[in-house]
């Protein structure tokens, strides 16, 4: 037995995973890429979108700082946390 408390079969065994792990991702490495780029499109689309009700307006700051208010309906905004939007209630107009 090795000084580490591995037998000489299972450093072995751990070197043909490894080697296996890297044969594979370098197969798969332009699938994963894909697939990590679609996910973060989805992601940044969900991001996106947000809905203004009809007794609300909203608020649009862009890092901290107020760049617009939103009427009510479906609206876009930068996602990644760039752009949040705080809903505020309003009376209806008489």
């Amino acid at each position: 037995m090795s000084p580490n408390g591995f037998g000489h079969n299972d450093e072995n065994d751990l070197r043909r995973a490894i080697d296996g792990f890297r044969h594979w991702l370098g197969r798969s490495r332009k699938r994963l890429v894909t697939i990590l780029a679609a996910l973060a499109v989805v992601v940044a689309l969900v991001g996106s979108y947000y809905q203004v009700e009809a007794e609300e307006v909203g608020l649009v700051t862009r890092f901290g700082r107020f760049v617009r208010i939103s009427n009510p309906g479906a609206h876009g905004k930068l996602p990644f946390g760039i752009e949040q939007v705080q809903k505020v209630p309003v009376e209806p107009a008489a």
